[in-house]
């Protein structure tokens, strides 16, 4: 019972020395707060002598904020010579050499641990990571680049290594760890490119990667993951050309389907680069009516090439070439429901680029006159026929399409007019022909 009683009694002063502890922890950070680090300084000295190594860092930052550099390093020096094995204390010795002023001490301490590194890769991360918490990127780097050698691996800590190049936004280092790293693992391609253009700041970084590349390429011409990431390169700098042949060359030599280069038009198409993505199309068509590309990048090619004439990118004879292509389409896949989008585009162009309003109204009477036809196409169709009939001067047959169309679909699409303000466009004399044909266009 004695016993229990002398054990209850530590138990309590033990806990209230804690609760002491911690309250003068709270004074001292106060103090800090307050712009008085002195006597913050004196409570972390008085806790480092009750417990010495659980308040060593407290104490230690607050001694170097006050600049006493010598007595941080000989209370340093004590744990070292205690604690030889622990390395964080000839870490932060160095750390203080370095706030001193005195880097060739500070580089002494680090080289030789370096020097006595093992070949053990637990410890070279651990010691590479201690490093890394005492802010000290550039020998962190080291150590694991000395781990390589230790261990006789060169692809070692390499994801270490990428996230530390890329805190220190090291552009070369890290470009080249990454060439190193993907003909092995080329499933990280895309986390390389959003790691190359966090750090790029513009063309000459762009240009330091492509001449690495195509030195890698020289030397390793089978090497597929470097003319990606060149062709991702030339995107980048918004050399659609380049990117394309690059693309195609690669294509080639793989003998592939095409899908990469289908994917590659699309985002020409979304930087209106018109003419290397109708490039890719014709190059994938050219392949055969057995690809499974075949269909789609026919259509892709049309649409395209339309979308070149309506941005105003084009030349006289695009219009011909595309109201040749749309024909061809017809001709090879028949004039259907399925087909009914290439109907419409092609009245549209001739209607209005063309200037020939018989056969886009013929056309489009024959469109809206197909089976199974999607409901808001055939709407379109006949509000694009209405509009011809205005341009061929048959007001009423264009009436009589305009109101069909608002009572079979009371929410048009965005921009067409409502019949009640076709009425008015038609029956107001003062209306001029510019703005009809803005409206009409």
């Amino acid at each position: 019972m004695r016993a229990l009683y002398i054990v209850i009694i530590l138990a309590f002063c033990f806990s209230g020395r804690l609760l002491a502890q911690d309250n003068e922890l709270l004074l001292a950070r106060q103090y800090n707060a307050n712009g008085e680090p002195q006597k913050a300084l004196e409570i972390y000295q008085k806790l480092y002598k009750q417990n010495n190594e659980n308040y060593y860092s407290v104490y230690i930052n607050t001694l170097l904020n006050l600049k006493k550099f010598d007595e941080a390093e000989s209370i340093t020096k004590k744990l070292i010579r205690r604690h030889p094995d622990d390395h964080q204390y000839a870490i932060m010795l160095g750390n203080i050499y370095t706030q001193g002023g005195n880097m060739a001490k500070a580089d002494a301490i680090y080289d030789d641990l370096i020097k006595s590194l093992p070949a053990d890769q637990g410890e070279i991360a651990a010691l590479a990571s201690q490093f890394y918490q005492s802010a000290n990127i550039d020998y962190a780097i080291k150590i694991f680049q000395q781990g390589r050698k230790l261990l006789k691996n060169d692809n070692m800590f390499t994801y270490e290594l990428i996230n530390l190049y890329r805190f220190k936004r090291d552009k070369i280092s890290l470009t080249d760890e990454y060439l190193n790293f993907l003909p092995q693992n080329p499933n990280f391609i895309n986390q390389a490119e959003n790691a190359f253009s966090n750090v790029y700041e513009g063309s000459a970084d762009y240009d330091m990667l492509k001449t690495a590349l195509l030195r890698r390429i020289q030397k390793d011409p089978q090497q597929t993951i470097y003319a990606d990431l060149l062709t991702w390169q030339y995107l980048q700098q918004k050399e659609f050309d380049l990117a394309l042949n690059q693309a195609l060359a690669l294509s080639r030599r793989q003998n592939d389907d095409g899908n990469s280069i289908y994917d590659l038009c699309r985002t020409f198409i979304a930087n209106e680069a018109y003419d290397e993505a109708i490039r890719g199309y014709e190059y994938i068509i050219s392949k055969g009516k057995t690809s499974s590309l075949y269909i789609p990048s026919k259509i892709e090619l049309i649409n395209t090439k339309n979308l070149k004439v309506t941005s105003g990118k084009y030349l006289p004879e695009d219009l011909l070439g595309l109201e040749k292509d749309y024909n061809d389409l017809l001709t090879e896949f028949g004039r259907n429901s399925s087909t009914a989008f290439a109907m419409q585009k092609l009245a549209n162009l001739q209607a209005f680029k063309l200037h020939k309003l018989k056969d886009a109204q013929k056309l489009l009477e024959e469109t809206t006159r197909l089976n199974d036809i999607r409901p808001n196409l055939l709407a379109d169709c006949k509000l694009d026929l209405g509009d011809i009939y205005l341009l061929n001067n048959q007001p009423w047959e264009a009436t009589l399409l305009y109101s069909q169309v608002e009572k079979d679909f009371p929410l048009l699409p965005s921009g067409r007019m409502l019949y009640s303000e076709m009425l008015k466009w038609l029956i107001i004399p003062e209306i001029s022909p510019g703005q009809r044909d803005s409206w009409m266009c």
